[in-house]
């Protein structure tokens, strides 16, 4: 500091007292513009690697009682901090009045450390886009300029730092500092959003991984079309909220995603409506850091809730708490049990005998974080793990010990029958124990994304009471934002492969058995093709993935430029991205949907292999003049059956026996289907003339030879035409060749090897058939 009061005394013998006057008031004047730009420094001390965050103080006096944005306030902090994995560092500043800010978190990688590296949040350069040793001047991931509130700098300002990968890595803060001056930090700007807008005001207290803190929440939603203005006093939604820090591996991000319990002023549970969501208690703000595109889980959850499958509803928003800007948000109903959640039976203390015992129940597959149970059987290629299942609802510590006893039978039932040798069985197999669909829409969900997490995290299944269905039934999905060609690691950036043979990929991963079994299982396979097949012609199909995509995006186009401009992260790597990195979010989209079009194309060549031949063939033989019999050439249980006998009349019986009204030239349609949506048809035409029994008979398509490698010899003996056209198509209802041809030949040199559907048109009468290409 300046000492003033030596210098007036050297000065007043040597000149007037009227200059004297003068020169005090430019010294003044200068003092208060230099003399407090100053710099705080304190040592530090080693970083604990056992999960639990330390702080360093520094205290600050002697300054103005006020610091704000224009003249004097927080210009930058300097540190230097040795770690063996630097991207486990994660370090806040804390005001004297309990504002704080985030100064870097996840980044570094495994370098070692920080060396006198400053934070200003008026640097050009964010340290995100540094590299080590991170010398000079950086913009921190948190808004600096937020600490200069007015408050009174004077007093104890804190770095909080917190290694978040405990018992791995070592490492301390040598020294830091902070600079007050005449340079300020200025805040971030948020004038207004189409998005709804969250504001969260925990009165100064930090969010907790847990327990949950009291808080208060603002939703400004003035509805589609109309602007959102973070300093709005009219609101949509006010009210007392529960909140802490959500997720696993995403809380070392500097963007922490919250757990939000609406209350009563009371303190207990609130249900209410928010931005459209059906009325409930508990939300979760995703925070999708890692995630460029912002809506990998919507995304998700909106292809499975079109499979016909509940997955939480989500709305995008933008959030501040405690007046800092934060970023875009997805609002995501968290997984609860209710009439608009999963419509699963209420399972009360007191249920506990005959049917009221048998559900619901919630089960997850998760880290082993609260008690549950252990699978009795192995991983795939993971001889020594074994699946955790917990209790979800109801929770572990409110579930009565029957109820705990009998879900856990329950499924020790069910994979005893699936590891079984007759677990194929219809009656006394796995089915007995299963929703088959769900697992299949489960696994197409899965599969579709690669879920990196599928199958072994964040993964539930619940089961309802017996007079509801009461079976095993898999989702609702959760927690997608490494899906989707969003993780570089167990192969799950490229298109191609199974996501449920991860433990072949990355030894010990954690799937399941049951995946692998399952797909043991033929009609299991045949099943799953079906219903694939089915949903590519609509919720799955390209163009409809794509649409919803860029529907998304159109609606984050502008919420997205703030957000990145806050996290300054397109271009530059963060766990756990794979492949190039887009430095546009426009580049980012383009690039999912380019994945995802390769992923489908690969699921539609692998399951086209277990596309079921449904052999709709029939036989036709009359027992009289009118009366005819119809036999398919297969009858099962599995497959429902439809006949059109071309007179208005229609049956449904696997075998049919039909009366014709007279003499006639009637199509005859056997339509065979399985339950989960391949459908085949073929066609005979049987004439009548009740005038003599010559004419009795039936026309039919001769495909030959069968199966047949270069030439398919197709004739319809009885019909005499100059043409006839001739279409052929793929497993997968894709039309491969179209020739029109008289009674002989097509080429079929232009197609690969495989099961084909052969399609005649004559005279406007189709006929139907199979053949097999090799």
């Amino acid at each position: 500091m300046v000492i003033i009061p030596s210098i007036f005394a050297h000065l007043s013998g040597i000149i007037s007292s009227s200059s004297m006057r003068l020169f005090i008031f430019i010294i003044l004047f200068c003092s208060v513009h230099l003399s407090f730009a100053q710099i705080f420094s304190a040592t530090g001390g080693d970083i604990p690697d056992d999960g639990n965050a330390i702080t360093f103080e520094i205290s600050v006096s002697g300054l103005p009682v006020a610091i704000d944005t224009q003249s004097f306030g927080v210009e930058q902090v300097c540190l230097n901090i040795i770690h063996t994995w630097g991207a486990d560092v994660s370090v806040t500043l804390i005001a004297p009045d309990g504002a704080s800010t985030v100064l870097f978190s996840g980044i570094g990688g495994d370098t070692d450390g920080f060396q006198d590296a400053c934070l200003s949040g008026n640097a050009a350069t964010s340290i995100y886009e540094g590299v080590y040793p991170y010398t000079g001047e950086f913009r921190p991931l948190g808004d600096m300029g937020f600490l200069n509130n007015g408050q009174n700098p004077n007093g104890v300002w804190k770095l909080l730092i917190l290694d978040t990968y405990p018992f791995a890595d070592a490492g301390a803060l040598n020294n830091w500092s902070i600079t007050f001056g005449n340079n300020p930090c200025v805040p971030f700007t948020f004038a207004s959003s189409d998005l709804p807008i969250v504001r969260i005001n925990t009165m100064g207290q930090p969010i907790p991984d847990e327990p949950k803190i009291d808080g208060q929440m603002d939703i400004i939603d003035n509805g589609p079309g109309n602007r959102n203005f973070p300093d709005q006093t009219v609101t949509f939604h006010t009210g007392p909220i529960g909140i802490e820090t959500h997720g696993n591996s995403t809380q070392g991000f500097p963007k922490k995603s919250f757990r939000v319990e609406t209350r009563d002023d009371t303190g207990a549970d609130a249900e209410v409506a928010l931005m459209g969501l059906p009325a409930t208690s508990d939300f979760v703000l995703a925070a999708q850091f890692s995630d460029k595109t912002l809506m990998r889980n919507a995304l998700t959850y909106d292809l499975s809730r079109k499979l016909g499958q509940y997955a939480s509803r989500t709305r995008f928003c933008e959030v501040l708490v405690n007046g800092v800007y934060q970023g875009v948000y997805v609002l995501t109903e968290r997984i609860k049990r209710g009439d608009e959640r999963l419509d699963i039976a209420k399972l009360n203390p007191e249920d506990t005998i005959g049917t009221d015992r048998t559900g619901g129940y919630i089960i997850k597959i998760d880290w082993n974080t609260t008690p549950g149970w252990n699978s009795q059987y192995s991983q795939p290629n993971s001889p020594n793990n074994y699946t955790y299942f917990q209790y979800e609802y109801p929770r572990w510590d409110r579930i009565a010990p029957v109820q705990a006893t009998y879900i856990r039978d329950y499924v020790d039932s069910f994979e005893v029958a699936l590891k079984s040798n007759t677990f194929q069985n219809p009656v006394t197999g796995w089915r007995r124990f299963a929703d088959e669909k769900s697992f299949i829409d489960f696994m197409l969900i899965n599969e579709m994304s690669k879920n990196v997490d599928g199958y072994r995290l964040s993964t539930y299944f619940h089961k309802n009471r017996d007079d509801k269905g009461g079976k095993i039934a898999m989702g609702p999905v959760w927690d997608f934002d490494l899906g989707w060609l969003n993780a570089d690691y167990c192969d799950a950036f490229l298109p191609e492969g199974w996501a449920y043979n991860l433990n072949y990929v990355c030894a010990d991963a954690g799937i399941p058995f049951w995946w692998e079994r399952l797909m043991s299982d033929t009609r299991f396979r045949q099943n799953l093709a079906c219903r694939w097949n089915t949903l590519r012609a609509t919720a799955l199909h390209p163009d409809s993935v794509e649409t919803l995509v860029d529907s998304m995006a159109t609606v984050l186009n502008e919420a997205q430029s703030r957000n990145f401009r806050q996290w300054p992260i397109l271009g530059s790597y963060v766990w756990p991205n794979p492949g190039f990195l887009p430095d546009t979010y426009q580049g980012e989209v383009d690039k999912l949907k380019t994945w995802i079009f390769d992923r489908i194309s690969w699921m539609d060549n692998t399951i086209a292999a277990y596309t079921p031949n449904l052999n709709a063939v029939f036989t036709a033989a009359p027992n009289g003049t009118l009366d005819w019999t119809f036999i398919p050439g297969t009858i099962s249980t599995n497959l429902i059956y439809h006949w059109d006998f071309g007179d208005g009349s229609m049956s449904s019986n696997p075998t049919a026996t039909h009366t014709f009204p007279g003499d006639g030239t009637y199509t005859v349609t056997l339509s065979v289907s399985s339950l989960f949506g391949c459908t085949e048809n073929t066609q005979q035409v049987i004439l009548i003339n009740t005038s003599g029994t010559n004419s009795l008979g039936s026309i039919t398509l001769s495909l030959f030879p069968n199966p047949a490698t270069e030439q398919l010899f197709v004739s319809i003996p009885r019909i005499n035409s100059e043409t006839m056209n001739v279409e052929i198509f793929n497993a997968l209802g894709q039309s491969v060749l179209v020739q029109q041809i008289k009674q002989g030949s097509v080429d079929l040199r232009g197609i690969s090897e495989g099961l084909y559907r052969v399609v005649v048109t004559v005279d406007g009468t189709r006929w139907i058939g199979e053949m097999v290409k090799q």
